[in-house]
């Protein structure tokens, strides 16, 4: 059944549809409303500015998660993560852009991350990542939301890492 609405939200005060399937249990549950429209998560300056194809990415992902396209998001995270971590160890590391470009996340994440929290953070969203993308599982009791969390937590470790270098950077010693 489908059934139109008006948005009681002054700011949106738009029309949309409403999807509902009839359930054994003789209920209405709701499947989707469209149009659909797209979130963006926000991310800081400092993560735009690492890697804006990692931001895309994760955004794209989301919107796939929301349509109930999780067998697609679970992939297209795994490949934000990537973007993200390779784009994090290039601008680190630009002498070895190159070859961090060809080399598997695994290896980049154990060789090229020495920030323990970022290291640790990423490896096990990598681990999750590759059980989106493989056809047997490692992690039976982790899902999607496990590997979001993991994401988030990286990005938050890189960011925190940026800061507190930019914080020393301005202030490397004491005042006398």
């Amino acid at each position: 059944m489908e059934l139109v609405f008006l948005c009681p939200r002054l700011t949106c005060h738009r029309f949309f549809i409403a999807r509902y399937t009839y359930s054994p249990l003789k209920e209405y549950i709701l499947e989707n409303c469209v149009p659909f429209e797209p979130i963006q998560h926000e991310f800081s300056d400092h993560i735009e500015t690492i890697s804006s194809r990692f931001c895309r990415i994760f955004n794209e992902s989301g919107n796939a998660e929301l349509q109930g396209w999780k067998l697609v998001a679970g992939p297209g995270y795994r490949k934000a993560l990537e973007f993200l971590i390779k784009d994090y160890i290039s601008g680190l590391r630009p002498t070895d852009a190159e070859v961090i470009a060809h080399t598997q996340l695994g290896p980049c994440i154990n060789n090229y991350v020495t920030n323990d929290n970022v290291k640790t953070t990423a490896e096990r969203a990598a681990w999750i990542g590759n059980d989106e993308t493989h056809y047997a599982r490692r992690w039976e009791d982790k899902d999607l939301d496990d590997l979001k969390t993991l994401i988030e937590l990286t990005v938050h470790w890189i960011e925190m890492e940026i800061m507190t270098k930019k914080m020393l950077g301005d202030m490397p010693q004491g005042k006398k």
